[in-house]
């Protein structure tokens, strides 16, 4: 029987050097079936079927849950009805199961009655050695752990990179697939990475990357940015090395295009992107590096990505940093910022000017704050005061999305005097401007709601160009 399961797999496209990691799962497959019949079922109805059209999930977990399907119906439909005890991956996009996590306590308790109930059935206990093969909760019930750590401790996760990029049916992105034998937005997104990987590996020229990279971003809407970065960031490791530097360059000149939305307990699209660029920045070489460093001098309106890129340096706790490249980078960034004091670069205008790009300066300058206001001072008129104003705003989000200053983000920057100087002369021509206005007023003016708060509230967050 295990021969036989290897040679299909290899049939249908496996590779030979895979098979070991369907060893244990057919192994334990094996085992389960006592009748040649039933065997001849399974490649029938799961082999035959199932994995050659559904090779989009991954094989392993679709071998072992068709298996269970086919042999114990009841057990199949119980794991599907009580997929919070299944799905330790990816709550966040199932809000019932995420609320799980507020009281990790409560949760391990329920889950561990529950699978004691559910494996008391002799015809459900004998799958337990199976079914945590591709479900880490299983695995823990059955190796008597804690299904999820109740502690402020933050426990690092090396199986997540495997599990997402792999489309694991323990994510709560994919675990209804396997049931449902359907495709979902999230799939969606996975495919394009990797055929994005795919043809940035084969392509010739270096300059159709950007075509390929733009396609990439075409294909989806804005608000998939997010989740199309968080997954091309498991596949760096399977970028050819002679393209990483021609990535490395687009991602950065371009990272302008990616969204910048707020998310929700985690980093938006370009704040991970500039993580993967600072990956990225420790495949190529030395020359590569110094060109790549080369070749930004300039770039003055992508300052404070820069300034989150060597972030990342400065805060590498696996190790990956290349000796010396940080404070390569470092002093780049302090000539580029003494080359805008000095000239007077105004980074309001349009080839410079994005939201926040302003505060890349202001860091450089933390412990000289008359220097970087006299530099705004000099720069601001009424024609980008609008700007000014939207930098200093902060913007939270929950159950509604909060606009509202601070005074320190204020007087960091400018005065309440200098802002109502230009103001004389300044008129608010759009709604986004208007907007904007309304948000520095409702500061300046101390209007408070009910909690004692300023800001003007929103239901969602809003796209402003000032």
């Amino acid at each position: 029987m295990n021969k036989c399961i290897n040679n299909i797999l290899i049939s249908y496209g496996e590779e030979r050097k895979n098979l070991g990691s369907y060893q244990s799962i057919i192994n334990k497959i094996c085992r389960l079936t006592d009748d040649l019949r039933d065997f001849k079922r399974f490649i029938n109805s799961v082999l035959a079927i199932s994995i050659n059209n559904i090779s989009y999930l991954d094989v392993r977990d679709l071998l072992t849950i068709e298996f269970i399907r086919i042999n114990n119906i009841h057990l199949y439909e119980s794991i599907y009805k009580n997929r919070k005890y299944f799905i330790s991956h990816d709550k966040i996009v199932d809000s019932e199961i995420y609320y799980t996590s507020y009281n990790k306590k409560e949760f391990n308790a329920s889950a561990k009655q529950f699978f004691k109930t559910l494996f008391e059935e002799q015809d459900n206990s004998k799958y337990v050695d199976l079914l945590q093969e591709i479900f880490p909760y299983v695995k823990k019930y059955n190796t008597n752990q804690e299904l999820e750590y109740d502690s402020n401790l933050i426990v690092r996760d090396d199986s997540y990179p495997e599990i997402s990029k792999h489309k694991r049916i323990c994510s709560g992105k994919y675990f209804d697939l396997y049931f449902t034998k359907t495709e979902n937005e999230y799939l969606v997104i996975g495919n394009l990475v990797e055929g994005f990987v795919n043809k940035l590996n084969k392509v010739q020229i270096s300059d159709e990357i950007l075509q390929i990279f733009n396609d990439l971003l075409e294909s989806v809407p804005n608000y998939y940015h997010k989740e199309l970065f968080e997954r091309l960031q498991f596949f760096l490791d399977d970028i050819e090395n002679n393209r990483v530097y021609d990535l490395i360059i687009n991602l950065f000149k371009n990272i302008g295009k990616i969204d910048d939305s707020l998310a929700f307990f985690s980093l938006s699209a370009r704040s991970r992107v500039e993580i993967i660029i600072w990956e990225l920045l420790q495949k190529i070489t030395e020359e590569q590096y110094e060109q790549f460093l080369e070749s930004i001098k300039e770039d003055y309106d992508i300052l404070n990505n820069i300034s989150s890129i060597l972030y990342w340096f400065k805060h590498d706790r696996e190790g990956k940093n290349i000796d010396g490249r940080s404070n390569k980078m470092e002093k780049l960034y302090k000539e580029m910022g003494a080359r805008i004091i000095e000239y007077s670069i105004n980074l309001y205008q349009d080839k410079y000017y994005s939201r926040g790009n302003i505060w890349g300066l202001a860091k450089l300058y933390k412990d000289d704050i008359p220097t970087i206001k006299n530099y705004i001072k000099g720069i601001v008129n009424e024609d980008n005061i609008f700007r000014l104003l939207y930098d200093i705003i902060g913007i939270s989000t929950g159950t509604n999305i909060k606009y509202s200053i601070s005074r320190d983000n204020l007087n960091y920057l400018t005065s309440i005097d200098d802002i109502e100087e230009i103001l004389k002369n300044a008129e608010a021509k759009t709604d986004d401007q208007k907007f904007i206005l309304d948000v520095y007023k409702n500061y300046k003016n101390d209007i408070k709601d009910e909690w004692g708060e300023t800001g003007i509230v929103t239901e969602e967050i809003l796209e402003l160009n000032p």
